[in-house]
C-alpha cells in the first residue's frame, strides 16, 4: 500500500512459504492497523483543526482582554457566521498566523526589562494596556508561552490549508472521492503480505468510521438537549438576576414552549432561532467585553441615557480589577455561543432529517448505498456522508470489496492458501458469541425501551398534573391557584387535558419570568407596603391578635412574589414543571414517529401490551401479569377508589374527612349500574371541594387589615380550627393535605372513564365483563367461562389461584381478629364478635346462596366503615374537648378509646401524653388512630370482590364436592358397623342353636335311661356328656 492507501497487487505469487513467514505477517497486519487506526484519528484531527482555530481565538481573546485580543473575537465571530465556515478560516488562516505573530513581537517586546521611559504604558491619555501592550514584568514567560500555544493551532490551520491546495494541484477530484485505488506492480515481492496489511489497514479505517458514525448520530440527537440545558443554565448562573439573562431565559421558554405547542412549527423555525440566539449572544458577549474598557460606563450614560444602576441591572458591570472573574463572566457566554454555533453548523440538518415525518422515505432511498466516507478539500471534512445497508454486517464487506472482489489475487485466497491457526478459530467463535450477545442484549433494551415510552404516554399526563399541583402545595399564593383550577378540570376531561397542560406550561413560563424581573433593583420602587399597626375597628380589649396585623406587611408576598438570594431555588418549581411538561411533548412525538416509522395507526385505547386481553389472562402467569399491567384499574377501579377515601379519612381526621366518610357509607353497598349514576356527583363534589381547600390555604391577603372572625372567637380554639380546616394568619391550613385529595379525585375520575366505555364492545372484547353475577338468578347454572383451575392445576398460575382463593378468606378472618385484638376499645369488641361467627360456620359459609353470603359479609364491612365514620366524627369531639373529657367522662374516653391524633404534626402524641399525665386518665394512645380500621377495610373489600368472581364458584363447587365425599363416607362408614354388626348377632344365634342342640341330646338320653332303670345320676360333668 503507499502512501495515498492504494493496493498493491503483484502477478509473481500469493503465498508465503514457512510459518515464520506467517507468524511475520501477522504481527505486521496488528501493527498496520493500529497505525491506520491512529492515522485516521489524526487525519480527522487535522482536518477539524479549524474548529479549534476558531475557538482558540475566542478563547485568546478572553483570557488576555484588549483592543487588539477584541479583533480576534470579533474575526472568530464573523467566521461562524459564513455559510461555509470551514473554507472561510482555511482561507484566513494566512492572516490568522500573521495576526498571531505580530501579537507575539508585541509581547515580546513589552517583556523586555526596560524602564518606563523607554517603553511607557500610557502615551498622553491612552492607556496602552487597554490596547493589550501588557507589562508582567518577572512573570512574562507566562502569557508569552500561552501565547505561542494558542499560535501553534494556528499553524496547524495553515498547514492543513496548504496541503489542500497542493493536493488540488496534483490530484483530480475523482481520484480524491475513491476509497480504494487498486494497482499492478508486476515486480512487487510477497504480494500477500500486501494483501493482508490492506485489508487490515481498510479494516482499521473502517472501526474508525463506524465509531465515528455511532458518535456523530449521538450527538445529532442529543447535542440539541446540551445546548438547551446549557441555555436554561446560563439563564439562572450567576449571583444574582440581569436583564440579559432574563432575556436568556425567555429565549429557552420560546424556544420550549414552542416544541410543546406544535412539532411542525418547531421544527420549522429552529434555524431562525439558533440564528437569532448566536447573534443575541455574540452582542452580550461584546457588550461585557468592551464594556471593561475605560470610560464606558460614562458612554452608556451620556450617549444612551441609561443611569448606572440600570447598567447594573442589565448585566453590565466592571470585572478589571479581578481577571479571575472577569474570565468567568466571558467564558460562560462564549462557551454556550461555541456549543450553539456547532449546533446550527454541524447537527441542525441533520437533525431535521432524523426528526422529521419523511426521514423514512429518504432512509429507505438510500438503504442500498454503502457506507462512506467523504474526504475533500471544498466539503467540510468533519461532516460524515453515510447511507445505511439493509443489514449491519453488511456494512464491513460493502466496505472492503474492493480488496475482497479480486478474482485470483484476492485476500480470500490468499487466506484459503495460508490458514490461521486454532487459536484464530477460537477468537473467531468467541466474536460470533459476542455478537450473539450483543444483538440479544439490543433487542432486549429495546423491548424495554419500547415499554418505558409505552407507559410514559400512557401515565405522563398523571406526572403532569401531580407535579403542577405540588408546585402550588409547596409554595401556597395567590398565583398558583390557578394551576389548582388547570388540574381541578383536567382531571375529569380527557379532553382538555393538552389543552390545559399547555396552559399550566404558558403560566409557569409566565410566573418565572416575572418572578425574575422582581428580582431587579428598580423594581423596589413600586412596593405595596401596608400597615396595620392600627387597628380601631377591632375591639381593643382583645389582647390576642395575629402577630401579622401589627407589623409592615408586603401584599406581594400573599400574590406569590419575594426577594430571594438564590433565584434557582426559588423558580425550581417552575423549572421543574416545565421540564416534565417538555417530558409529555418528548414522549407524545416519540411514539408519534414511532407509529409512523413502523405504518402502526393510534389505538382506540392505550395499553402496556395491546394483544393481552382477558381470553389470555389465564393462559399463564406472563400472561396475567400483563393483563393486569393493562387492565388492573379497569377490574379493580373501584375497591382502589374506596381504599383511597379510607386513606384519606386516616391522613385528614377533619371535616372534610367525615364528608369523605358519608360518601364512602352512601357508596360501598350500591350496585354497579347504581353507583354509575351516582359516580358523576362524586366527582363533582371532589373537583369543587380541591379548589375551596386551596383558597383556605391562601386566605385574604393580610394587606386588608382584617381578622378572621375566629380568630378573635373564643369558641374556635385552634384546634377547632384545624379540624374545620380554616384559614388563619398565625397557623395557616397544612396544604399537603390537599395531597390525597388529589389522589382521591384522580382515581375517581379514572372510574368515572371506567363506566363510561365498559358497556362497550371494544371493553368487553379487550377487558372482559365488568357485570356482576349476584345480580344473575342463579349463577350455578351459568356455564363458568373460567376455566377449573382446582381440579385441573396446570400452571403457576392455577397454583396461585389455589393459594390465594383457599387461604384469602381465613387470612381476611386473621385480619379481623387481629383489628379486634390489638386494641381494647367498644369498636374492637365489634370486630371479635364477628370474626368468631365466621368461623364458628368455617367452610360451610361457601355454600350458603350467593346473595345470602353477600349479604351477611357487606354486614361486617358496614360495620368496619360505620367504625371509620365514628372515630372520625369523634376526633373533633376529642380535640375540642380534650381535657374536659379526661377530667370528667374517662370511663367514656377509655370505652370508646377517644384520642386526639393531629396526622401529619410533630408534637401530637407527645401533646396528648403530657395531657393524659396531669388528668390521672390513662388513655390507649398507641392503639388509637385507624390504621387497624383501614387495613381490615382493605382485607374485607378484596374477599367481597372475590366471592363476587367466577373463580369463587370453582371453591364452592370443591367444597360441595368435599362435603357430599365426607357424608358418604360416613355413610359407609356406619353400614359397615351395622354389616359387622348384624353378623355378630348371626354367629350368636348359631352359637345358641348348637346349645340348644346338645342341650335336648342330655335331656332326651336321660329320660330313655329313666325309662329303662337305667338311670343314673352323674358324678362328673364327663359323664354326663352324651358320647
Amino acid at each position: 500500500m503507499d502512501l495515498n492507501g492504494s493496493i498493491i497487487l503483484s502477478t509473481d505469487g500469493d503465498f508465503f512459504d514457512g510459518d515464520s513467514d506467517d507468524e511475520v505477517v501477522s504481527i505486521d497486519i496488528r501493527k498496520s492497523l493500529y497505525f491506520s487506526l491512529f492515522t485516521c484519528l489524526f487525519t480527522l484531527m487535522k482536518q477539524g483543526s479549524y474548529i479549534a482555530t476558531l475557538i482558540i481565538m475566542m478563547t485568546w481573546s478572553i483570557t488576555y482582554h484588549s483592543w487588539l485580543t477584541f479583533i480576534l473575537l470579533l474575526w472568530s465571530c464573523v467566521v461562524w457566521m459564513l455559510p461555509n465556515s470551514r473554507q472561510a478560516c482555511l482561507r484566513s488562516s494566512p492572516f490568522f498566523v500573521a495576526y498571531a505573530e505580530a501579537l507575539l513581537v508585541l509581547q515580546y517586546i513589552y517583556g523586555l526589562n526596560l524602564r518606563d521611559s523607554e517603553l511607557p504604558d500610557k502615551i498622553e491619555s491612552v492607556n496602552l494596556e487597554q490596547i493589550g501592550l501588557v507589562k508582567y514584568y518577572d512573570l512574562s514567560y507566562q502569557p508569552l508561552a500561552v501565547k505561542i500555544l494558542y499560535t501553534i493551532v494556528f499553524w496547524v490551520t495553515l498547514r492543513q490549508f496548504i496541503e489542500e491546495k497542493r493536493l488540488e494541484a496534483n490530484r483530480d477530484i475523482s481520484e480524491r472521492v475513491e476509497t480504494y485505488n487498486v494497482s499492478y506492480q508486476p515486480n512487487c515481492q510477497h504480494p500477500a503480505l500486501h494483501h493482508r496489511l490492506s485489508v487490515a489497514t481498510s479494516k482499521g479505517g473502517l472501526y474508525v468510521r463506524r465509531l465515528g458514525v455511532i458518535v456523530k448520530n449521538l450527538l445529532v440527537k442529543y447535542w440539541i438537549c446540551i445546548v438547551t440545558c446549557m441555555l436554561m443554565v446560563i439563564s439562572l448562573g450567576g449571583e444574582k438576576v440581569v436583564l440579559y439573562r432574563i432575556a436568556y431565559m425567555f429565549l429557552c421558554l420560546f424556544f420550549i414552549l414552542v416544541f410543546q405547542f406544535s412539532y411542525n412549527l418547531w421544527r420549522r423555525m429552529m434555524y431562525c432561532f439558533w440564528l437569532t440566539v448566536i447573534v443575541y449572544s455574540m452582542l452580550v458577549l461584546i457588550f461585557i467585553y468592551t464594556y471593561q474598557f475605560e470610560n464606558f460606563e460614562n458612554y452608556w450614560t451620556n450617549y444612551l441615557g441609561i443611569p448606572l444602576q440600570y447598567q447594573k441591572d442589565i448585566g453590565l458591570e466592571k470585572y478589571v480589577d479581578n481577571p479571575a472573574i472577569l474570565f468567568l463572566k466571558l467564558l460562560i457566554p462564549t462557551f454556550f455561543l461555541i456549543i450553539t454555533i456547532i449546533q446550527l453548523h454541524y447537527f441542525h440538518k441533520e437533525f431535521l432529517l432524523i426528526s422529521g415525518f419523511d426521514c423514512r422515505n429518504k432512509i429507505s432511498d438510500s438503504s442500498i448505498k454503502q457506507t462512506k466516507l467523504v474526504m475533500s478539500p471544498k466539503v467540510d471534512a468533519t461532516k460524515v456522508v453515510i447511507g445505511e445497508t439493509n443489514e449491519t454486517e453488511t456494512e464491513e464487506y460493502a466496505t472492503v470489496s474492493a480488496a475482497t472482489s479480486l478474482p485470483d489475487t484476492s485476500f480470500a485466497s490468499t487466506k484459503r492458501g495460508n490458514e490461521w491457526r486454532g487459536g484464530d478459530e477460537d477468537i473467531k467463535t468467541l466474536k460470533r458469541w459476542f455478537h450473539l450477545i450483543l444483538e440479544r442484549a439490543v433487542t432486549i433494551s429495546q423491548g424495554v425501551s419500547d415499554l418505558i415510552w409505552q407507559f410514559l404516554e400512557i401515565h405522563v399526563i398523571k406526572i403532569v398534573l401531580f407535579s403542577v399541583l405540588w408546585l402550588a402545595l409547596h409554595d401556597v399564593c395567590a398565583v398558583h391557584l390557578l394551576f389548582v383550577i388547570f388540574v381541578t378540570v383536567a382531571l375529569p376531561f380527557k379532553a382538555l387535558q393538552t389543552f390545559l397542560s399547555h396552559c399550566c406550561a404558558v403560566w409557569a413560563a409566565v410566573l418565572l419570568l416575572t418572578k425574575m424581573i422582581y428580582q431587579l433593583k428598580f423594581v423596589d420602587q413600586y412596593g405595596w407596603m401596608v400597615n396595620c399597626s392600627d387597628m380601631n375597628y377591632v375591639d381593643q380589649n382583645t389582647s390576642v391578635h395575629p402577630s401579622l396585623l401589627t407589623d409592615i406587611i408586603d401584599n406581594r408576598m400573599w400574590v406569590g412574589f419575594r426577594k430571594t438570594d438564590d433565584l434557582l431555588v426559588y423558580c425550581k418549581g417552575y423549572i421543574g414543571v416545565i421540564l416534565i411538561l417538555t417530558l409529555q411533548a418528548v414522549v407524545k412525538v416519540h411514539q408519534k414517529l414511532h407509529r409512523y416509522h413502523r405504518n402502526e395507526e393510534e389505538p382506540l385505547e392505550k395499553v402496556m401490551f395491546p394483544g393481552v386481553t382477558r381470553t389470555k389472562a389465564d393462559v399463564g402467569l406472563l400472561e396475567c401479569l400483563k393483563f393486569l399491567f393493562n387492565y388492573a384499574f379497569y377490574k379493580f377501579g373501584i375497591e382502589v377508589c374506596f381504599v383511597t377515601t379510607v386513606i384519606c379519612i386516616g391522613v385528614r381526621l377533619d371535616v372534610y374527612a367525615v364528608i369523605s366518610a358519608l360518601w364512602l357509607c352512601g357508596l360501598f353497598l350500591l350496585r354497579r349500574k347504581v353507583m354509575s349514576l351516582v359516580w358523576p356527583f362524586y366527582v363533582s363534589y371532589q373537583c369543587i371541594v380541591l379548589p375551596i381547600q386551596y383558597l383556605m390555604c391562601v386566605g385574604i391577603p393580610a394587606g386588608f387589615c382584617i381578622e378572621y372572625p375566629w380568630s378573635i372567637s373564643s369558641i374556635f380554639n385552634e384546634e377547632l380550627r384545624e379540624w374545620l380546616y380554616l384559614p388563619d394568619f398565625q397557623a395557616p391550613p397544612d396544604s399537603y393535605k390537599i395531597l390525597v385529595d388529589f389522589f382521591q379525585l384522580l382515581f375517581a375520575c379514572c372510574q368515572l372513564h371506567v363506566f363510561s366505555i365498559e358497556n362497550s364492545s371494544y371493553a368487553e372484547e379487550n377487558g372482559g365483563n365488568n357485570s356482576e353475577i349476584w345480580l344473575l338468578s342463579d349463577p350455578k347454572d351459568l356455564v363458568n367461562p373460567i376455566p377449573d383451575f382446582v381440579t385441573y392445576t396446570k400452571s403457576y398460575l392455577d397454583m396461585i389461584k389455589v393459594l390465594v382463593f383457599f387461604s384469602s378468606y381465613w387470612i381476611t378472618l386473621a385480619v379481623v381478629f387481629l383489628a379486634g385484638t390489638s386494641r381494647v376499645s367498644l369498636f374492637a369488641m365489634g370486630y371479635v364478635i364477628g370474626c368468631f361467627f365466621f368461623l364458628w360456620n368455617g367452610n360451610e359459609f361457601y355454600l350458603k346462596p350467593l346473595k345470602t353470603l353477600l349479604r351477611i359479609w357487606n354486614c361486617l364491612l358496614a360495620y368496619n366503615v360505620i367504625v371509620i365514620l365514628l372515630k372520625s366524627i369523634l376526633e373533633v369531639i376529642s380535640c375540642v374537648f380534650l381535657s374536659s373529657l379526661y377530667k370528667n367522662v374517662c370511663w367514656l374516653v377509655q370505652l370508646l378509646g377517644i384520642v386526639c391524633i393531629k396526622k401529619l404534626s410533630i408534637h401530637s402524641k407527645s401533646d396528648t401524653s403530657n395531657i393524659v399525665h396531669q388528668e390521672g386518665c390513662t388513655a390507649p394512645v398507641d392503639e388509637a388512630g385507624l390504621l387497624w380500621d383501614g387495613i381490615c377495610f382493605v382485607f374485607l373489600l378484596l374477599q367481597k370482590r372475590l366471592f363476587c368472581s367466577f373463580y369463587f364458584q370453582h371453591l364452592v363447587v370443591e367444597t360441595e364436592v368435599q362435603k357430599l365425599l365426607a357424608s358418604r363416607g360416613a355413610i359407609l362408614i356406619n353400614e359397615n358397623k351395622i354389616e359387622e354388626v348384624r353378623k355378630q348377632q348371626v354367629a350368636e344365634r348359631e352359637i345358641m342353636e348348637k346349645i340348644k342342640k346338645k342341650m335336648d341330646k342330655i335331656l332326651s338320653r336321660a329320660n330313655q335311661q329313666k325309662a329303662r332303670g337305667e338311670y343314673k345320676e352323674p358324678e362328673s360333668h364327663f359323664q354326663g356328656t352324651p358320647q
